[in-house]
């Protein structure tokens, strides 16, 4: 794609000149380049399936003031384009939990259980379930967010911490979630 700079015969202009070359205005410059051919898509993929979910999530979620707002510093900070860009992002990328820390917790009522989960926006809840090796489930509950991380404190005892299965889910802003499991040894 070639620019055209400072010439006044093309300054401004866009659209089309036979069936060969366009003109483009992208950050007050004018761009040319040959003319884009039309591809057959007969059938929507997977991939272009969720792009058509993100662009509904970006377009909603701009439509709200607050997130709108909350939108442009990330797109400001992160170097994107523009709102829609840090919306589409946020859709696009999943969580990820990149640690749990289970070495404190022996089974007792009151420990803790670290979660270290990144989301390039947003992490908007951490969930845990801790099941016995019998596949029983001995408590599910939201971990609190505190100093970057997610804490979750144990409230019911656990008398076999030895296979006793932690499952750990994050979900983002746009509800991507993501499951870890981890047994115990």
């Amino acid at each position: 794609m070639g620019s055209v700079k400072e010439n006044l015969l093309t300054k401004g202009f866009s659209g089309k000149i036979g069936d060969e070359i366009v003109f483009r205005q992208v950050r007050n410059r004018t761009l040319f380049a040959k003319r884009p051919r039309k591809r057959n898509n007969p059938l929507p993929t997977e991939q272009s399936e969720r792009f058509a979910k993100a662009v509904l999530y970006a377009k909603t979620a701009l439509a709200d003031p607050a997130l709108r707002t909350e939108y442009e510093n990330v797109a400001f900070l992160g170097g994107l384009n523009s709102a829609y860009v840090a919306a589409l992002t946020d859709y696009l990328r999943k969580p990820v939990i990149s640690l749990v820390y289970t070495d404190q917790y022996t089974g007792a009522i009151g420990e803790v259980i670290w979660i270290t989960a990144q989301d390039d926006f947003k992490i908007t809840s951490v969930e845990i379930s801790l099941q016995r090796p019998d596949g029983s489930v001995v408590e599910t509950a939201q971990a609190v967010a505190e100093g970057g991380r997610w804490k979750f404190t144990s409230t019911k005892a656990n008398a076999v911490r030895t296979g006793t299965k932690v499952i750990v889910k994050a979900k983002d802003r746009p509800g991507q979630e993501v499951m870890v499991e981890q047994v115990l040894s």
